[in-house]
């Protein structure tokens, strides 16, 4: 499956619903958004991928927000990141592209540098796996912690942060600008980019013939009229 770019000024939609019907995603697509971020942690994935990319839509994946896993620290943060790998590989999501981690809004009980090192583990094995790992982070975020508390843990990370698209984060990626918006009646979030995010691309319609190009058919319905107008002349 081909890579593409999410582009400056784009808007995005995510969602954990998956199910949805083709014509949903057809909906989203014509409500003039560029692609869409489905979570790998609810179930396959796959057959929404392709129902997406068939609309026209460019996808992105993450892994969705579970809070008992801080607990666990590294190990299982790693094993989190195993199960997204697994869950991406399996719905033939290209290497290179961007794999979400759903931080949500920063535990209050645990340090701002322990949840950083959680995330630089799940990171460093997505990394390894041959994707580029993103973080989302909700706001409001605990008296403390801000952009330059979190830069030195972010090597490598890009980064989704819930607020407004001007806001002066220097490594910010990707704004969500609202949420729980009614779409075509099922709900998601909107977000903005940023900067470049690499993602899957749609699927491409059937190129049409180009002048000068002949399909089977035309060709076949030639032959049998010169082949017609040859008999009228025997």
């Amino acid at each position: 499956m081909d890579l593409t770019w999410a582009v400056p000024g784009q808007s995005w939609v995510d969602t954990r619903r998956l199910g949805a019907s083709p014509s949903w995603y057809t909906a989203v697509r014509q409500a003039g958004h560029a692609g869409i971020v489905l979570d790998v942690a609810t179930g396959p994935v796959a057959p929404d991928v392709t129902a997406a990319r068939q609309a026209g839509l460019a996808v992105a994946l993450f892994q969705g927000y579970w809070p008992a896993a801080w607990a666990g620290g590294a190990p299982e943060a790693q094993a989190r990141a195993r199960q997204a790998v697994a869950a991406a590989q399996a719905a033939q999501y290209p290497s290179g592209a961007v794999l979400w981690l759903d931080v949500e809004d920063w535990p209050a009980t645990a340090a701002p540098a322990a949840v950083a090192a959680w995330m630089g583990a799940w990171a460093d094995l997505v990394a390894a796996a041959g994707y580029l790992p993103g973080g989302y982070l909700g706001l409001p975020l605990p008296a403390g912690v801000s952009a330059g508390t979190l830069a030195p843990h972010a090597t490598g990370i890009c980064l989704w942060w819930r607020g407004s698209p001007a806001a002066p984060v220097p490594f910010l990626s990707w704004a969500q600008t609202a949420w729980n918006q009614d779409l075509a009646g099922a709900t998601g979030d909107l977000s903005v980019v940023r900067r470049p995010v690499p993602v899957l691309a749609p699927q491409a319609p059937p190129a049409a013939p180009g002048p000068g190009v002949v399909t089977r058919a035309q060709l076949v319905a030639g032959l049998q009229a010169f082949q017609r107008a040859v008999e009228g002349l025997a």
